[in-house]
């Protein structure tokens, strides 16, 4: 049975099985989504993008108090480590704390413009 009107989300593109949602009211769906993007663009040469996705899921995760699921920290970790390998420390933590002032508008539109290539 299919729920009220109001929660059937229309998805957007994405990268692999990772999917963001129009309208989505779940910040932590939000999250998890942006950063299996993160993990999939480091991966693709752009650690700047992954630092700054990061950093803007940090600031969304800490407002809704809901950490990086267990099963995910792994490849969590693995990405943001190649991303700060990749850009050294200064241009990551300068990427990261980017991330951590965009709306959830333009972090989804970075996000979405990659997942689209």
């Amino acid at each position: 049975m299919r729920g009220p009107k109001h929660s059937a989300k229309k998805p957007l593109p994405s990268s692999g099985s990772r999917v963001l949602y129009r309208e989505s009211a779940d910040p932590a769906t939000i999250a998890r989504c942006l950063e299996g993007i993160a993990c999939a663009v480091v991966a693709c040469g752009q650690p700047e993008l992954c630092a700054r996705l990061f950093g803007f899921t940090e600031i969304l995760r800490t407002r809704i108090a809901h950490p990086v699921e267990a099963e995910d920290r792994p490849r969590y970790d693995r990405a943001r480590g190649v991303a700060r390998e990749s850009l050294g420390d200064v241009a990551f933590a300068a990427a990261w704390d980017t991330g951590r002032t965009l709306p959830v508008e333009q972090a989804i539109a970075e996000a979405l413009r990659v997942a689209d290539n």
